[in-house]
C-alpha cells in the first residue's frame, strides 16, 4: 500500500479490502493474510471512538476531517472484515451505521448540524449518500443489522424524491460523479 493522499485511505484501502473478498468468493483462492492485516490495520485506524466515523488527518492542515462521501467505500471494506470474522470491524460498522442515521430526519435528509464541525462540507446529497445504499444492503445481509437497511432505505428514498424526475429523467441535484 503506498499512500499519496488522505483521501487514499478511505478508497484504496476499503476497496482493496472489499475487491479481494469478493474476488476470493468468486475464485475460491484465499488473500494471505499479511496483506488482509495490513489493510485491516490501515482502515480500522479511520475511526475514533469520540465520533464513531471514519477520518483521517488532512494533508494540508494535520486536523481530522471526515467526507461522508467515503462512507460507502468505508461499509465496504468493514463488512469484508466482518466477513472474515474481525469483531472490531463488526463495533466500528455498527457505530459509523447508528452515527449516520442520527444524523437524518426521517425524510432521509443530513443535517450536519448533528455531527461534529470537522466533517467536511464536500457532501453533496443526494447523489452522494446516494451511493452508499449499495454498501448498506450488502452489509444488512451479512449482519442482518436492522438501522443499515433503514439507513439505506432513507438514503435511497431522499435520492430517488431528489434526483429524478417524475417521467425518470435526472435532475441537476443528481450530480455528475
Amino acid at each position: 500500500f503506498h499512500h499519496i493522499g488522505a483521501l487514499d485511505l478511505f478508497h484504496a484501502v476499503a476497496r482493496e479490502l472489499h475487491g479481494l473478498t469478493v474476488a476470493e468468493q468468486v475464485i475460491g483462492e484465499g488473500t494471505p493474510k499479511s496483506i488482509v492485516d495490513a489493510l485491516s490495520k490501515h482502515l480500522l485506524a479511520l475511526f475514533d471512538e469520540a465520533d464513531g466515523l471514519p477520518g483521517t488527518l488532512a494533508d494540508k492542515t494535520g486536523l481530522r476531517f471526515i467526507h461522508l462521501h467515503n462512507i460507502r467505500e468505508t461499509t465496504h471494506g468493514l463488512t469484508a472484515l466482518i466477513q472474515r470474522g474481525d469483531g472490531r470491524a463488526e463495533y466500528w460498522a455498527k457505530r459509523m451505521v447508528r452515527r449516520m442515521r442520527q444524523a437524518l430526519d426521517d425524510k432521509g435528509q443530513i443535517h450536519l448540524d448533528r455531527l461534529p464541525k470537522y466533517v467536511e462540507e464536500y457532501n453533496y446529497q443526494p447523489s452522494q449518500e446516494g451511493r452508499a445504499v449499495d454498501a448498506l444492503v450488502r452489509y444488512y445481509r451479512v449482519t442482518t443489522d436492522p438501522v443499515a437497511l433503514e439507513l439505506a432505505g432513507l438514503l435511497a428514498s431522499y435520492a430517488l424524491e431528489h434526483c429524478f424526475t417524475a417521467v425518470g429523467d435526472l435532475t441537476q441535484a443528481a450530480g455528475n460523479h
